[in-house]
């Protein structure tokens, strides 16, 4: 039984806002390449969605990440012109600049036989690189630490206060 009042069908009368939108936008023409998200490793571009969107915004915002994760994850073809449209009203006049990139990303994963976009990979490299001299460094100065304290430990026990049979110097006592 119908509710009344209420039409069962879809009446036509109030459109599709986000559709209005997109046709009055101009989007850069890397958004007609399609992007197959089976093809793509989405886990490994999701921390550079946080850090992206935590430096856009100037805060961290779980609500904006997990947004921009499930416009992705849900379709195997995500559109970006949809995506860009539902961005704007958090992250504003960066949308279009953050999504171009984004896609970008996403194409070069698509291409690639991985999954994982050349760029990421490259900085991911270079990251892991970078940790590795600096547990080089690190390791460097702990040796050379150690050298240097067994260097002087010798001259303190030359140097030690000799108190006699008394035992421990503990100052001229009561006055006795």
């Amino acid at each position: 039984m119908a509710v009344r009042g209420s039409a069962s069908i879809d009446t036509g009368r109030y459109k599709d806002k986000d559709k209005e939108f997109q046709k009055r936008l101009n989007f850069p023409s890397i958004f007609r390449e399609k992007i197959n998200m089976k093809k793509v490793v989405f886990d490994a571009i999701k921390p550079w969605i946080k850090q992206e969107i935590d430096s856009l915004l100037g805060f961290e915002d779980d609500v904006v990440v997990n947004l921009v994760y499930n416009l992705f994850e849900s379709e195997q073809y995500p559109d970006p012109k949809s995506i860009t449209v539902k961005l704007m009203g958090f992250i504003e006049n960066d949308t279009m600049e953050f999504m171009k990139t984004l896609w970008s990303h996403l194409i070069d994963a698509n291409n690639n036989k991985l999954g994982i976009p050349t760029k990421l990979l490259k900085d991911a490299q270079q990251k892991q690189k970078m940790k590795k001299e600096q547990k080089m460094q690190n390791l460097q100065r702990f040796q050379l630490k150690q050298e240097i304290e067994q260097n002087i430990t010798p001259i303190k026990k030359e140097y030690k206060f000799d108190n006699g049979a008394r035992g421990s110097f503990r100052g001229r006592g009561r006055g006795r």
